[in-house]
């Protein structure tokens, strides 16, 4: 089953840096960057706002937990957002393609 997951960054270069990282370990298939975000949160007693950029990360399900260690351990933030969710529907060429660039290669 194909999974989308999902983070945010303060830092567009260490978010491409740790998405190309994740591509070339075969963790994802592919991470998409979304720029320009605005996050309003609530952080050790105070409402902070920052600019972010969101990674979606395109992985299968057996690499799951591994990107999302892969995430964690990467990660700049006390707490990073790391969000899993699965792609119910899917068309079947992306899905090949999905699962075959997350194969590891010998």
């Amino acid at each position: 089953m194909p999974y989308y997951v999902i983070t945010t960054f303060d830092d567009p270069e260490m978010a491409k840096k740790i998405g190309r990282e994740a591509v070339e370990a075969n963790l994802a298939a592919c991470v998409s960057i979304i720029p320009a975000l605005t996050s309003i949160y609530r952080w050790k007693g105070s409402i902070d706002e920052n600019e972010e950029v969101m990674c979606l990360f395109k992985t299968v399900d057996e690499k799951v937990s591994d990107l999302e260690e892969f995430i964690r351990k990467e990660h700049t933030y006390e707490v990073p957002e790391i969000v899993s969710m699965k792609m119910d529907r899917i068309s079947e060429d992306y899905r090949a393609w999905l699962v075959d660039s997350c194969r590891v290669e010998e």
